[in-house]
């Protein structure tokens, strides 16, 4: 973030309007860096725990806690779980590991920039829903 310089060659009007306009640039960073407070999307129709994100510093955290699939996910198959908010989006689409109980399946979470939040399988065989498992991960904004 650029700020602009006060200059003894400038008039007052003009340094106080660059004032203004470091303001607006300050309180614009500020937004992007402040702590969002942890968000708890209901996710419940597609996993059986808890999904929750914040924003800090310009970063998107995430965790999965203690959950299991309401439906079985099909072999290389995809579930959209839900949509993140404009602001909490990443710039590019980022996939994060997904950690099952005796490593029993292999699947990812992927977060496009779109803001999509999907859980992958990627293993020849289904997971069941009686197969728990937890997920974190972060990435820009």
């Amino acid at each position: 973030m650029a700020l602009e310089r006060e200059a003894l060659t400038h008039k007052i009007e003009d340094d106080l309007a660059l004032r203004n306009r470091n303001w607006d640039k300050l309180t614009s960073h500020l937004e992007d860096v402040a702590f969002s407070g942890v968000q708890s999307p209901d996710v419940s129709q597609y996993i059986t725990g808890n999904f929750q994100y914040y924003k800090s510093f310009g970063t998107v955290f995430f965790t999965i806690t203690h959950s299991r699939l309401r439906e079985q996910l099909e072999s290389f198959g995809s579930r959209t779980i839900f949509t993140l908010p404009s602001g909490f989006r990443p710039r590019t689409t980022s996939f994060f590991p997904l950690v099952f109980d005796a490593n029993t399946a292999a699947a990812v979470i992927q977060i496009t920039s779109n803001g999509n939040v999907a859980i992958y399988s990627r293993q020849g065989t289904s997971i069941s829903t009686n197969t728990p498992f937890i997920g974190s991960g972060c990435f820009p904004v």
